[in-house]
């Protein structure tokens, strides 16, 4: 997984800026980079949380990296934990990495369905 532009993608990312709260669900079929606060879960392909970034809801995408913070559960194939992280929750991967510095309270388990998002759902 690239550190914040991996590159597969098409196009950029849809950008949540720092001025920008969110309250309910939000779902997108490419990436997110989340710079402000979203209070719900989210759902897309890849899912960024920025350094000032603050999720108060589960995460769900094939690739999730945390540079903010996270409070609630995260389900992704490759998952990342910046030095800046703060993860509150457990975590659904098959891939994970942990840089120095980040914290992370919860458990870690390996996903085993085809996708990280649940049925039903956009992802």
């Amino acid at each position: 997984m690239q550190a914040t532009q991996p590159e597969d993608r098409a196009a950029a990312p849809s950008v949540l800026m720092a001025d920008v709260s969110v309250v309910g669900e939000l779902a997108s079929r490419g990436w997110v980079r989340i710079e402000g606060v979203v209070e719900g879960d989210v759902r897309a392909q890849g899912v960024i949380v920025g350094a000032g970034g603050t999720v108060r809801g589960d995460v769900m995408a094939e690739e999730v990296e945390v540079q903010g913070a996270v409070l609630g559960r995260i389900s992704g194939f490759a998952v990342r934990l910046t030095a800046t992280a703060r993860v509150e929750g457990d975590i659904l991967q098959r891939s994970l990495a942990i840089e120095g510095g980040a914290r992370f309270e919860g458990a870690v388990r390996r996903l085993e369905a085809a996708s990280p998002a649940p049925a039903g759902r956009v992802a």
